[in-house]
């Protein structure tokens, strides 16, 4: 899947933050390629470790992230800041967090 204005690529620096619905209980924690759809954005396990955490997951928008209707926000110990996308194919590293590309 190639970077574009709908998606973000998300390698996380901790496993915690993937959203649980990815795991498959029957099977290894995590399967490449499983997917959650959900009203506002669909997540795509796109890389795994050698132990079956997710290495990347790409998260896809049905509009443009910098379409002015969403807010993007990222978190903080004991509150919420405004995210600013980087360019299509840029990355931004959130210290302690993560890096999104």
């Amino acid at each position: 899947m190639e970077d574009d204005h709908n998606s973000a690529l998300l390698p996380p620096s901790r496993e915690h933050w993937v959203p649980r619905r990815l795991a498959d209980k029957n099977g290894p924690p995590f399967k490449l390629g499983a997917t959650i759809a959900d009203p506002d954005f669909q997540a795509e396990v796109v890389e795994l470790t050698q132990d079956g955490r997710p290495a990347a997951v790409r998260f896809r928008f049905p509009r443009p992230l910098p379409d002015p209707s969403l807010r993007l926000m990222y978190v903080v110990p004991d509150h919420f800041l405004p995210f600013k996308l980087p360019a299509v194919g840029g990355e931004v590293v959130i210290p302690g967090l993560l890096e999104i590309k």
